[in-house]
């Protein structure tokens, strides 16, 4: 049995970390961004004022620039190497989600719990891309898990001590992470719990002066900092990136109000018809979870961490799909204690239901497809189809080999078999995101272009006009100069206005005027930038090409 367990074990992780070897592109935005970032303070060494594209970038917290630079400083800059933290903050929630059952229900319920959260689509996803969503996942599971553990009936007090500076120790992570986020998510699930419960000793033992002297120690010092180095960077990163992000849509990422209900449907699976079925068992029994205890209730506990989560995001005007990845881990618990209860002819349902969606995604390709080629170039797209349709065989195949476990009784057996087709299909979905490189990279456009002009010295001028491309300049190894579309650089380019060109009619000057000198000059654009500016008679000669972009030359 022992072998058996660390064979699983094994075959997870295996999948788990595939993707950090087999895909080498960096895709845009997200992945060029955290990766440039982290590869800019070591070229630096500037380790306090975020820099993207060598201008100001205060967005976000350091915490994970921090450890993604450590890793470049100790390995060298690699594409491994920037997704290496999401990968083990992933692997991290999953261990602390299994640990917390373990000691609440046992080995049994554990296993299930883990395998549930490590073979969900989002959860995964966001493990294999570089993001600071499943970083700040990582550190909110940890502390609504250790305050959890923290609360067990029975825990010493000197245990309880522990996981609580733990708590808010976990607490300062997220908040180093990803900002204001870290303190009232945790604050909105803790009021939540405690107008469910009416357990308001909880409140007396939250060990408040270490834990407050612990959190501040942590956080403080780097935002002294910075903001002693750059006084626009309180204005910019709590007024700015906090409030008007939440309240106003002027990152245009609006949503409808079920949008998270959506994407979270989507991403659960192949377990949302058994979170469904789980549902419709309690819903019945809603009051019970207004019934005033003092023990502390894991599943209540669980559902205040997901419900609280999803309603927070659900409100704000800005919405992305990886903001509900630390709702995960809670649904997961919730799945894990809901199986011990739920009948075999219950499971069962859901699993008939998950083969419907299988067999009805594979019929739904064509269209998928119709959809993807609008946005996608259609030849890559033809080229991905076949690998989809493939999944979702191994994902039926998968559903129904676990419907036969459970037919014998093995309930265990049952997830972890659908688990592990469900991570097999996620794999290869991820590995057949490269047939897209072309597409959403500037790897290759980049690398043909240093391939047929050789190292480029750091004086020679490389423009990017009118786009901001994270990869481009990730893969170039240097700053571009932007020409007008700052993007998400507008403040830093309102900071340091020399190191930008504000219109492209001042740059076509530019360009022209150093025509006539003998200094080399590139530019990177897309492709109908290129066709409107030859249009207008702009000197450009063609340096590479790769999907929708070019890279030109002054001479």
């Amino acid at each position: 049995m022992t072998l058996l367990v660390v064979a699983l074990i094994a075959v997870f992780l295996a999948l788990w970390t595939d993707d950090l070897f087999q895909r080498s592109t960096l895709f845009r935005p997200d992945e060029g961004r955290y990766a440039e970032i982290p590869r800019e303070m070591v070229v630096s060494g500037d380790w306090v004022t975020p820099r993207l594209n060598d201008l100001k970038y205060f967005e976000k917290p350091p915490l994970q620039y921090w450890t993604t630079a450590a890793t470049f400083e100790a390995f060298g800059v690699s594409a491994w190497g920037a997704r290496l933290w999401p990968v083990l903050f992933g692997l991290g929630g999953i261990l602390m989600t299994a640990w917390t059952l373990a000691v609440y229900r046992g080995g049994r319920t554990a296993a299930t719990g883990a395998a549930i959260l490590a073979s969900s689509l989002l959860y995964l996803l966001f493990g294999q891309v570089i993001t600071l969503d499943m970083g700040v996942g990582f550190f909110l599971t940890v502390g609504a898990c250790g305050f959890a553990l923290a609360q067990r009936l029975g825990a010493s007090r000197s245990g309880r001590l522990g996981w609580m500076l733990v708590v808010w120790l976990a607490l300062a992570g997220a908040t180093l992470t990803k900002g204001l986020i870290g303190l009232v998510v945790p604050g909105l699930i803790g009021v939540a719990y405690l107008l469910m419960t009416r357990d308001w000793a909880l409140i007396r033992r939250m060990h408040w002066l270490p834990g407050l002297a612990l959190y501040l120690i942590a956080t403080v010092p780097w935002f002294v900092i910075v903001q002693q180095r750059n006084p626009e960077f309180f204005n910019f990163f709590f007024i700015h990136e906090h409030f008007q992000r939440f309240l106003t849509n002027e990152h245009h990422r609006t949503g409808k109000w079920w949008y998270f209900i959506a994407v979270g449907a989507a991403g659960l699976l192949p377990w949302t018809p058994l979170l469904l079925t789980a549902i419709g068992r309690r819903i019945s029994r809603v009051s019970d979870l207004f019934t005033g205890t003092r023990e502390f209730d894991l599943m209540r506990w669980s559902i205040a961490w997901a419900v609280m989560i999803f309603l927070f995001f659900s409100a704000s005007s800005s919405k992305l799909p990886g903001y509900i990845v630390p709702a995960f881990p809670a649904l997961a618990i919730v799945l894990a204690l809901a199986l011990e209860k739920m009948p075999t002819r219950a499971v069962a349902w859901a699993l008939g239901v998950n083969l419907l969606i299988a067999i009805g995604l594979w019929f739904a390709v064509p269209v998928i497809g119709a959809k993807a080629g609008a946005k996608m170039p259609a030849e890559q797209v033809a080229v991905a189809m076949p690998a989809l349709r493939t999944v979702m065989v191994m994902l039926a195949v998968g559903t129904m080999i676990a419907l036969l476990a459970l037919r014998w009784q093995r309930r265990t057996l049952a997830v972890i078999v659908l688990s592990l087709s469900a991570l097999v299909c996620w794999d290869r979905v991820l590995n057949a995101s490269e047939i897209f490189r072309d597409a959403l990279s500037a790897r290759d456009v980049i690398e043909k272009t240093l391939n047929a002009t050789g190292p480029i010295p750091a004086e020679t001028p490389f423009y990017s006009v009118e786009w901001l491309d994270q990869t481009a300049i990730y893969y170039l190894g240097r700053p571009m100069t932007l020409v007008a579309g700052f993007d998400e650089l507008e403040m830093g380019a309102g900071l340091e206005p020399n190191k930008v060109v504000a219109t492209t009619d001042e740059w076509i000057q530019r360009w022209t005027e150093g025509q006539q000198g003998s200094q080399q000059a590139y530019a990177f654009m897309r492709r109908t930038t290129w066709q409107k500016l030859q249009a207008a008679g702009v000197p450009m000669r063609l340096v590479a090409e790769s999907a929708d972009k070019v890279v030109v030359a002054r001479r």
